[in-house]
């Protein structure tokens, strides 16, 4: 096969390929990078790296939009094979999360479902049947290798869909995950080793920013930053009216740059911490959402 694999889907969406990459197997020697053109503006892109058993590579890969077309990056931890997959949805759509870790599921999903029935002393809108928790817990399968479980979805079964559907609403679990549209293998060839496992090529994005369809992360653009530099954080955003890192207690807010409109902080990175978070809120509320972490190094 050389084509890379695109389903359906991808076309309802308004997407298109730009350029002649990806293939169905790519070998790449460091950043590998490719063109979708965007015909929907009510539509989100976005991407991630996986092995072959769908286990997820944090940060190993990004998405660039600019008006019409979206740029993405892939790059690979070492010389094992991979599965590069780009995701769709619509800014409005309801979808339901398809995976979820076991440690997840099973201690905190499943509790705290298990109270919405057997907890009396909750309003009647706050609670589920018996009927509907085990609809919930039997839409999920176990794959123990993967160390996951995964939603089976049915078109068919309205009485099941419907009863995770109530659950996720009152957990507070997202119901905002895109469809895998397109799907390649990824490589490294003979001669590179990879960005290095546990390290984060490009910066790591929540998932609250990841379901946002107007609000870009313009630089820096590296996952791993180092204790002592300076550097200037840039944020494009619609969706929120307030950026902040939070440091050793303190909050550092990113200042309105009315020529450009963008959200802006320069911050010099302290010693002795591991990691640092934006954090964004909108006009609203008060409270501030993480949305993207880097590493830091000494």
């Amino acid at each position: 096969m050389r084509e890379v694999y695109i389903a359906g889907s991808f076309f309802q969406y308004g997407l298109s390929l730009k350029t002649d990459k990806p293939e169905y197997n790519n070998v790449i020697d460091g950043t590998f990078a490719f063109d979708i053109g965007l015909s929907n503006a009510n539509v989100t892109v976005s991407s991630a790296l996986r092995t072959p058993r769908q286990q997820g590579i944090n940060a190993a890969s990004w998405v660039n939009r600019k008006s019409a077309t979206v740029t993405v990056e892939f790059d690979v931890p070492d010389a094992n094979e991979y599965k590069g997959h780009i995701f769709a949805r619509y800014n409005n759509e309801v979808r339901l999360q398809d995976k979820v870790d076991i440690a997840t599921f099973e201690q905190d999903w499943l509790p705290r479902a298990e109270q919405l029935f057997k907890d009396t002393t909750l309003p009647r809108d706050k609670k589920i049947t018996e009927a509907e928790f085990n609809l919930f817990k039997g839409a999920y399968f176990k794959v123990q290798e993967n160390s996951s479980y995964y939603f089976a979805w049915d078109q068919f079964d309205t009485a099941r869909n419907n009863a995770v559907l109530k659950v996720h609403q009152l957990l507070d679990l997202s119901t905002n995950s895109a469809e895998s549209v397109l799907a390649f293998n990824i490589k490294a060839d003979s001669g590179y080793q990879g960005f290095g496992n546990g390290v984060l090529k490009y910066p790591y994005t929540f998932g609250n920013y990841n379901q946002l369809s107007d609000t870009t992360l313009i630089s820096p653009i590296i996952g791993t930053l180092k204790a002592g530099s300076t550097e200037t954080f840039i944020i494009s955003s619609r969706n929120y009216s307030s950026f902040a890192i939070v440091c050793n207690g303190e909050w550092n807010f990113f200042t309105r740059n009315t020529r450009a409109g963008n959200f802006e902080l320069n911050f010099t990175i302290p010693a002795g911490i591991d990691s640092i978070q934006i954090s964004g809120a909108t006009a609203k509320t008060a409270t501030h959402w993480a949305l993207i972490k880097y590493d830091i190094v000494q």
